[in-house]
């Protein structure tokens, strides 16, 4: 026996065992259900509720940004704190300008259907449906909707 499996519990590790089965089970499956859920909805809805939750999810993940600097803050002595809130807010800066020139490209960019990783475009930016719809051009909604999500 190993010294990790000495000091945990039997009960632990089944748990622990079933949690990582179920985790890697709706890893896979997830795509899935979320399809299946998705089928009966049209294109447009489905276009505004993506474009939404990535705002929602967005604005989330900068609010963890800012409780995890307050955690931080209040885990040091008081001299500390403001460097602690100086640190996080340039690993936010530097996180937040890789992703707009990296990150989105890999996680939304021609992606294939089942795919993990997409396209590699430098400083990816909207496409020419949604400029034309933007500038006014009402036939360009169909060819916009059909992106599934806003890349504005």
């Amino acid at each position: 026996m190993t010294a990790v499996t000495r000091l945990l519990p039997r009960r632990l590790r089944i748990f622990l065992l079933v949690a990582a089965v179920l985790a890697v089970v709706g890893f896979y499956a997830g795509p899935l259900f979320s399809t299946a859920r998705a089928a009966g909805v049209d294109s447009e809805t489905q276009y505004v509720l993506n474009t939404f939750s990535f705002l929602v999810w967005g604005a989330l993940v900068m609010w963890i940004c800012a409780g995890f600097t307050m955690l931080e803050a209040g885990s040091v002595r008081t001299k500390n704190a403001s460097m602690i809130c100086m640190k996080n807010i340039g690993l936010y800066s530097i996180a937040g300008l890789a992703f707009f020139v990296i990150g989105y490209n890999l996680m939304y960019v021609d992606v294939s259907t089942g795919g993990v990783i997409g396209a590699f475009r430098f400083l990816y930016g909207p496409g020419e449906a949604e400029r034309a719809l933007v500038g006014g051009d009402g036939g360009a909604v169909g060819a916009v909707v059909e992106a599934g999500y806003s890349t504005m």
